[in-house]
């Protein structure tokens, strides 16, 4: 959300691309602290308690960004970056639980796509949202307009998100959906259990280290990339291809 627009934030709060980075970085911060908090909260109370403290999280965080928009209230944009970032790592173990649980043995690996592909156009509209909204210029006013509208339509837009699934996501069908869908819910097996298995497996292993590198590398490019073509094309490249090389490395 912030990276695109990275050097907009540079001028307006008066701090350095350092800084900037961070409202990335806070991002895989809080993923390692709670993928297994959140992950464990998946696992023992399911899938509507897992989407509502994630949509919750993120919506008071989006609120909180609605009161950055000031030249000395950078820290407070952090803090509402902290929330977002706890928020939506609820998000990260949520596709292949909710294929298990909402669908069909032969529908499983399809909605698993799907909700996947949607992370990644949320992300595309994180990263063609911003500049649209936010215009590239030195009047300081300006930017602060353009900074809380863009925040109060993040904000209002989440809250929205909250009242939905309160109100239309059940945690499982009624009936399950599947043979394997009903055997899990007579089955219990500890949280611990089946991550000891895992971190025995060598060949998963390989698989996270080989995941880990591609996730990593491709969200350095993401949020760097304003200020690699800054560097080379320093007036003369559009906002509108910057915006665009960002949604390419989505590929």
């Amino acid at each position: 959300q912030y990276g695109i627009i990275g050097d907009v934030l540079v001028l307006y709060y008066g701090i350095s691309f350092d800084a900037v980075n961070w409202t990335s970085m806070v991002f895989l911060l809080m993923y390692i602290i709670f993928l297994f908090p959140v992950s464990y909260i998946l696992d023992k109370y399911g899938v509507r308690v897992s989407l509502i403290v994630g949509i919750v999280g993120t919506a008071i965080g989006a609120w909180i960004k609605v009161l950055s928009a000031s030249p000395d209230r950078f820290w407070v944009l952090l803090v509402g970056q902290t929330f977002v970032a706890i928020g939506t790592s609820t998000f990260l173990a949520l596709p292949a639980k909710l294929a298990a649980v909402w669908f069909g043995a032969n529908e499983v690996s399809s909605a698993c796509g799907f909700a996947l592909a949607g992370v990644q156009m949320g992300f595309a509209v994180g990263y063609a949202v911003p500049p649209l909204l936010i215009r590239n210029q030195y009047d300081r006013s300006l930017i602060e307009g353009d900074l809380f509208t863009m925040s109060l339509c993040v904000a209002i837009t989440c809250t929205v998100l909250v009242i939905v699934v309160l109100i239309c996501c059940p945690d499982k069908p009624e009936t399950p959906p599947s043979y394997a869908a009903m055997c899990c819910q007579d089955q219990r097996i500890t949280f611990f259990e089946p991550l000891k298995k895992l971190v025995a497996n060598r060949a998963y292993l390989l698989i996270v280290v080989g995941f880990g590198i591609d996730l990593g590398v491709s969200g350095a490019v993401s949020a760097l990339l304003n200020q690699i073509v800054l560097a080379y094309y320093p007036v003369s490249m559009p906002c509108t291809s910057i915006r665009l090389l960002h949604l390419k490395t989505l590929d």
